[in-house]
């Protein structure tokens, strides 16, 4: 198919861009509610595919790294304040409730290939399932190392990713409104996690008091340098055949968790306003979908139309709707939590905010996002470990 973008770096600047306006617009339609939000950026970028868009292979690539890179660490500055405090009191429950969530779908994620799923394929789907962004790029990063590392391995990776996400987005809702609706008259009580967001609105406050005219460029650098050299730290993992490393997502979330908590080291503040952060984890997220969306895009209408592209789709929602409904009963029915804290409980350890918006809006209440903040921290950083893991376990 004719190219549209014309090559070059001014066709690749002109297909990300796109992909990024066209799928922003599209995102903001709602429909009872919910909508794809940024999830609209990937669909795009998959279109603009489809109709002769491209960019330069080094230019997307460049681009998927150092967007995931400076989403997750506006996440972990946002998490850093509130992190230790999450598992004060009863949080604990629901960080190990979200734990059991990560663990029941990288088991089922581990028994894709007896089905006949590529490898590659599954770790894709494992993250486009949770819409967890940071486990694909992790994912992608043992992968490129592996010596079985071919080209249509990381394919059928973005394929998997892309293919998956869209019902991972809805499937969380659903999962939640089954949930809401099968345990409808069973009582609930509300886990007190409270201290933790308290906390982490204070330090939010007084950054925004503190950062007018503050060298913050210098100190977001700074921080991601540091995450970058810890991402690229080997560590030795018995029983595996290679060391993990935390890579371009897990090493900038865990630096910026750190400094988030600690705020100041020396001259330098590391805090960011609110505002400030939230503009940064939106252009980190929305560069990244529309790179991977023109990526998968060459593949994935062959892969839907003539190839098993509707039973991958059919594992991905697996991997969505079962661990999410297990934990969820297991915390509505055993652990006699309120369908609140549980919408937020599945929202947060899916990494999943529009299904935390759809919950809230549900629930009227701030209990969901109470408990999403809860689990993010823990439940983001234990989806990159995983992916990497199982990618090595599928990769030896």
């Amino acid at each position: 198919m004719t190219s549209w973008a014309g090559g070059g770096m001014s066709g690749s600047l002109l297909a990300i861009t796109l992909a990024a306006s066209v799928g922003l617009l599209a995102g903001k339609m709602r429909i009872r509610g919910a909508g794809f939000g940024v999830a609209g950026v990937l669909l795009a970028g998959i279109l603009l595919s489809r109709l002769g868009f491209s960019a330069l292979p080094d230019v997307l690539e460049f681009g998927q790294q150092f967007g995931l890179i400076f989403f997750v660490y506006a996440v972990g500055l946002q998490a850093g304040p509130g992190f230790v405090e999450s598992f004060k009191r009863r949080g604990l429950a629901l960080n190990l409730l979200a734990t059991g969530t990560v663990f029941v779908g990288s088991l089922l994620t581990l028994l894709l290939p007896w089905a006949g799923v590529p490898r590659a394929t599954a770790l894709g789907l494992y993250s486009g399932a949770t819409t967890n962004t940071p486990s694909y790029g992790a994912a992608l990063q043992v992968l490129k190392l592996s010596p079985h590392f071919t080209p249509q391995a990381g394919r059928f990776l973005d394929v998997g990713y892309a293919l998956a996400y869209p019902f991972g987005v809805l499937g969380v809702m659903l999962a939640y409104s089954a949930l809401k609706f099968f345990f409808r008259g069973l009582p609930g009580s509300v886990l007190d996690a409270r201290p933790a967001v308290e906390y982490a609105a204070a330090s939010a406050r007084e950054s925004c008091e503190e950062e007018a005219g503050a060298p913050i460029v210098l100190s977001l650098f700074l921080g991601i340098l540091a995450g970058v050299l810890l991402g690229s730290i080997p560590l030795p993992v018995p029983g595996l055949p290679a060391p993990i490393r935390l890579g371009p997502a897990g090493g900038p979330i865990i630096a910026a968790i750190f400094l988030g908590r600690v705020r100041r080291l020396g001259p330098f503040d590391f805090t960011l306003s609110r505002g400030a952060n939230a503009l940064l984890r939106e252009i980190g997220i929305t560069l990244f979908m529309a790179c991977v969306g023109l990526k998968a895009g060459e593949g994935f209408f062959d892969v839907l139309v003539d190839g098993p592209g509707i039973r991958w789709i059919a594992w991905g929602a697996f991997l969505t709707l079962v661990p999410t409904l297990l934990v969820g009963a297991a915390a509505r029915r055993a652990l006699g939590l309120d369908s609140a804290s549980v919408g937020g409980l599945l929202a947060g350890s899916s990494t999943n905010p529009p299904a935390l918006s759809f919950a809230a809006d549900r629930e009227k209440s701030e209990e969901p996002s109470i408990a999403y903040a809860t689990v993010y921290p823990l439940t983001m950083i234990l989806r990159i470990l995983t992916a990497q893991v199982m990618a090595l376990f599928f990769f030896r």
